[in-house]
C-alpha cells in the first residue's frame, strides 16, 4: 500500500513539474476592462506595458503546453512536437491586413537574406468570425501556403493559452522547445533580418 501511495505521489509530482514548465496564460480581460476610454496615451501605453511583462514573465523560459494545431490537410498535431530544433513560429490574424503583409512579404524576403538554418512555422490564427465567413480566411490561408513549407491553423482559443494578443507576433524557441525570445508587430525587411539573425545566433 505504501508502495501505492509513493507511486501515485511521485507521478504527481512529475505532472505539477512539466505543468510549471509550460506557458501560463494570463488573463487578458483583466487589461481589456483597464482599456476605458477616454485615456491617455500615457496611460494606454503603461497598460500596454504590464500586459507585456506579465505575457513575458508567464512565457519566456517556458515550453508550449499541449494544445493542437491543423495542418493544411486538416490533420491535427501537437504544437509543441513541431519544435525540433531551432524555431521561429509566427503567428498572424487573418484579419490583421498589416500582420499578413509581414508573412506575406517582409519575413519570406528576411529569410532568403538568412543562411543559418531555423525552422520556421507559421500559425494563422482562426477566429469565430472566421466559422461564419471563411472565405477571407481560406483565401489567406493559400497565399500563406506557396510561401512557407510548414504553416498551421491555430484556433483563437488556444492562441490565448500561449499569450498572444497581437498580430503579428514571433516566438523564438531554442532546440529544446523553450521559448526564449517574443518579438511583437511590424518590422521592415532588414530589421527582420537582424532580428532574426540576432536572436538565432543567441538561442
Amino acid at each position: 500500500m505504501s508502495n501505492l501511495i509513493f507511486i501515485i505521489l511521485f507521478i504527481t509530482s512529475l505532472y505539477s513539474c512539466s505543468q510549471e514548465d509550460e506557458i501560463i496564460p494570463i488573463n487578458f480581460s483583466k487589461y481589456e476592462k483597464l482599456f476605458v476610454p477616454p485615456m491617455t496615451q500615457k496611460k494606454s501605453n503603461e497598460i500596454a506595458l504590464r500586459q507585456d511583462n506579465e505575457i513575458k514573465e508567464k512565457s519566456i523560459g517556458k515550453k508550449i503546453p499541449p494544445i493542437t494545431v491543423k495542418d493544411t490537410s486538416g490533420n491535427e498535431v501537437l504544437l509543441k512536437e513541431l519544435i525540433t530544433q531551432k524555431t521561429l513560429i509566427s503567428i498572424v490574424n487573418a484579419h490583421c491586413g498589416f500582420g499578413l503583409e509581414s508573412v506575406t512579404n517582409d519575413l519570406p524576403k528576411a529569410l532568403e537574406k538568412i543562411k543559418n538554418s531555423i525552422n520556421v512555422i507559421i500559425l494563422l490564427e482562426k477566429t469565430s468570425e472566421d466559422e461564419i465567413d471563411a472565405s477571407r480566411f481560406n483565401r489567406n490561408l493559400k497565399d500563406i501556403i506557396k510561401l512557407y513549407p510548414n504553416v498551421y491553423v491555430i484556433d483563437e482559443n488556444d492562441s490565448h493559452k500561449i499569450n498572444v494578443y497581437s498580430s503579428p507576433v514571433r516566438y523564438y524557441f531554442n532546440e529544446e522547445g523553450v521559448l526564449i525570445h517574443i518579438k511583437r508587430g511590424l518590422s521592415s525587411v532588414d530589421k527582420l533580418y537582424n532580428e532574426i539573425l540576432t536572436v538565432t545566433q543567441s538561442l
